[in-house]
């Protein structure tokens, strides 16, 4: 097992998929369900070959489903080998509960995000481009295992496990 670099902020809650939906090393991912807006990854869930439904990271969970949205469903021998996600920093009004006042903050948020698989498939990029490209990619003989991340209204962060191939 190798595990790439958490990419985004810290905003948010961890999730595990691993942990959470109790995978084993044999379950792949089979789909993707992604919704966006202009400015966010609103929520992402990853969708493996076990018999129990994904969870949703972001979007509180689902609760404020952008009408952008959309699932990428891997064939039976596919599997995804490179991620792009593309990062920015924006700002964000936080309340001071102890003077009561909005401060202004800079935080970072996953903006966008494309993946490819070992069959030459690329999405198009969910969300905006406009931001820093961060790639991650399998490492030879290897494959995409799960993601774990940060989420709260949007995506926060992701960071992607990779199994080695049987």
């Amino acid at each position: 097992m190798k595990i790439g670099n958490l990419i985004g902020g810290s905003g948010g809650s961890e999730f595990d998929d691993s942990h959470e939906l109790s995978l084993i090393y044999s379950d792949r991912c089979k789909s993707v369900k992604i919704s966006w807006s202009a400015d966010h990854l609103e929520s992402v869930c990853f969708v493996y070959s076990t018999h129990r439904p994904g969870l949703v990271h972001g979007g509180e969970n689902g609760r404020y489903a952008s009408p952008l949205r959309e699932i990428f469903r891997m064939n039976a021998d596919e599997e995804i080998e490179t991620v792009n996600v593309i990062i920015r920093e924006v700002p964000l009004q936080v309340l001071d509960m102890i003077t009561k006042v909005y401060n202004d903050v800079n935080v970072t948020i996953i903006v966008g995000i494309q993946f490819s698989t070992n069959r030459q498939r690329t999405t198009k990029i969910y969300g905006s481009s406009d931001g820093r490209k961060i790639q991650d990619r399998a490492p030879f003989g290897y494959t995409f295992g799960y993601a774990r991340g940060r989420s709260g209204l949007f995506v926060d962060a992701l960071q992607f496990v990779w199994y080695e191939k049987c």
